[in-house]
């Protein structure tokens, strides 16, 4: 049902929409909750079929800095846990994580690590309660120069 083109560097197709299971969404916001004030991350596992990416589940990943402000994933702990995921039929389609402020658009920080892996998506949720959480996913071009809203229906 799915035709998988993704590799570790970026997603090899031009995917314009997410398909967020609603469970997965729910287990995000879990994490982001749990960890307030501390900026929560984690990787979106699932597949590719033209320009969908169906998220199929989230897995999360220590913030190494603690930071209310900003995060920095453990490379190691990053790889792991998408070859575990691999070995599930399941491929990396890229980040969430959280802001503790009003916003949903990527921060310049954001920005710079997006460049890593352009093409992967970065969802991103923002909660500062009592607000409701808010969500935006986003992917750089491959060359790291257009910034792209990406659509996301919740199934």
């Amino acid at each position: 049902m799915y035709k998988t083109s993704v590799s570790i560097i970026g997603l090899q197709e031009k995917v314009n929409r997410l398909m967020l299971k609603k469970n997965v969404l729910e287990n995000i916001i879990e994490i982001i909750k749990s960890r307030y004030p501390i900026e929560a991350c984690g990787i979106l596992l699932g597949k590719i079929s033209g320009e969908k990416a169906f998220a199929l589940k989230a897995i999360e990943i220590n913030n190494i800095l603690g930071s209310t402000k900003s995060f920095w994933i453990d490379e190691k702990e990053w790889m792991d846990k998408i070859l575990k995921a691999k070995k599930q039929g399941l491929e990396y389609l890229g980040l969430f994580h959280s802001h503790y402020r009003d916003s949903v658009i990527p921060s310049m920080n954001d920005m710079e690590r997006m460049i890593e892996c352009p093409e992967e998506i970065w969802l991103i949720l923002s909660y500062s309660p009592p607000e409701k959480i808010k969500y935006a996913a986003w992917r750089l071009d491959e060359k790291g120069l257009g910034l792209f809203k990406i659509d996301i229906t919740i199934e």
